[in-house]
């Protein structure tokens, strides 16, 4: 059996999850048309033997260092829920990779449409390997069905052992060094600075029960026009849509708390970003992790200036890129392995390391040879018309907001911790969140 160690951010990962903060992602996809269950099976098991890591079993190695089994012949659990179970949602819950499967598939299905979920373990995959696995799985489905010759991208699983070298030379890595270097020095500052939780706590999250049942969430589709104007918007600022959105993020967090009178002026709201990491040679590899975090801080003081937000937005993400500072991340979980107690230490936090944690994927599936004229997907006689996907919330941190855009459209979606953050607040941080980047337009 074929064995990987763990890289240092799926070490993270695995040590991040609990039975109360599940490091795990959720996706719900949505069809219109009748599914044939046979072949939708057989798809999703024959496109699962050239993404071994969704299928791995972790184990400790020598000197109990963490490894991956990689086992070619297992196979991922699917559930069928009948007709009567239209209302069924797939739950949100710690999955144990010593244990359990880390990826499950739910389908609901019902005459005319059905839904499709997939739940797994962060540590196996990120968000791109995770929709690169779905479209092969739409492809090889299709294929089956519609006897359709759409080709599957080329894949190399020798490359899993080097998926944390991020692309990078020697000489690219020597030539990092200066900007990598101050990266460091500004992330001793950050990693020092306290950060305030969205809202004050009223009880520490280590007392939290363990999440049971389908993810609390909020998620809004804004249609083509609204999608152009938002391009449009960023483009005359020379800014991107990511850019404005975390802008307007930080600017709706502000407005928040002051509705709540929540917090104070010295506050610093953090946004954590993930960061795909993946080069161009990276583009045979199967779905895996490569990707870290950076955050983007700024005081509640400054929240009101819209304009200086977007302008320090745009500078940070460019600094960020130009410096491949989402290393910087990697290299503080790399000393953080040669201290006491090690990543395990370092995930169990005491203290809000981040406010709210926002993760733009993107355009999906724009190239798709299963592409129709209004940019949805035709697969085997199906229509997929949308999908709901969350990131996880940690500790102290009450929710996510992850965003993509899918057919000319997109979508936002509010994860939030109910523990935490009641409805109704979450509610209105959405809508106000909302407010900020439609009154832009």
């Amino acid at each position: 059996m074929r064995r990987l160690p763990l890289t240092l951010f799926e070490e993270y990962l695995f040590y991040e999850s609990s039975q109360a903060f599940p490091c795990s992602t959720w996706l719900q996809a949505e069809f219109k048309g009748n599914v044939d269950k046979p072949r939708l099976e057989d798809a999703i098991q024959n496109i699962s033997k050239r993404h071994p890591m969704l299928t791995a079993r972790l184990s400790k190695g020598r000197f109990n260092r963490l490894q991956w089994d990689l086992d070619p012949e297992r196979s991922i659990p699917i559930y069928w829920h009948e007709p009567s179970d239209g209302s069924f949602t797939a739950p949100f819950h710690f999955i144990d990779p010593e244990k359990d499967p880390p990826l499950t598939f739910h389908i609901v299905h019902q005459v005319g449409k059905w839904r499709l979920f997939i739940h797994h373990h962060h540590a196996i995959s990120d968000g791109s390997g995770s929709f690169s696995f779905l479209h092969e799985i739409f492809l090889e489905y299709d294929r089956l069905v519609t006897g359709s010759n759409h080709p599957l991208p080329l894949l190399d699983n020798d490359r899993l052992e080097r998926r944390n070298q991020y692309g990078l030379s020697f000489a690219n890595k020597i030539a990092l060094i200066p900007a990598q270097f101050a990266g460091l020095l500004i992330a001793t500052t950050l990693f020092r600075r306290d950060v305030s939780e969205l809202i004050e706590s009223v009880q520490e999250p280590k007392s939290f029960e363990p999440l049971v049942g389908p993810p609390q969430y909020i998620s809004k589709q804004f249609d083509t026009n609204t999608y152009k104007a938002l391009k449009g918007f960023a483009r005359e600022r020379k800014a991107s849509v990511n850019d404005l959105m975390l802008a307007y993020l930080h600017a709706a967090i502000g407005k928040w708390r002051d509705k709540l009178q929540a917090g104070c002026p010295s506050d610093w709201i953090r946004i954590s970003v993930p960061l795909n990491l993946r080069a161009k040679s990276d583009k045979s590899l199967s779905a895996c992790n490569v990707i870290s975090i950076v955050s983007i801080d700024r005081q509640a003081k400054g929240l009101r200036k819209k304009a200086r937000l977007i302008r320090r937005a745009k500078e940070d993400m460019q600094l960020i890129k130009k410096g491949n500072l989402g290393l910087i991340f990697l290299i503080v979980l790399w000393i953080q392995k040669r201290l006491a107690g090690g990543i395990r230490k370092f995930c169990h936090r005491s203290k809000c390391r981040t406010s709210i944690v926002f993760t733009n994927i993107g355009q999906l599936y724009a190239h798709s040879p299963l592409r129709n004229p209004d940019r949805t997907l035709s697969i085997g006689g199906s229509i997929f018309e949308r999908f709901t996907t969350i990131a996880p919330f940690r500790p102290h941190s009450q929710a996510t907001i992850q965003t993509h855009v899918y057919a000319g459209k997109l979508t936002i979606t509010l994860h939030y911790d109910s523990r935490a953050l009641p409805r109704d607040k979450a509610e209105s941080l959405f809508e106000i969140f909302e407010n900020e980047l439609l009154g832009a337009l």
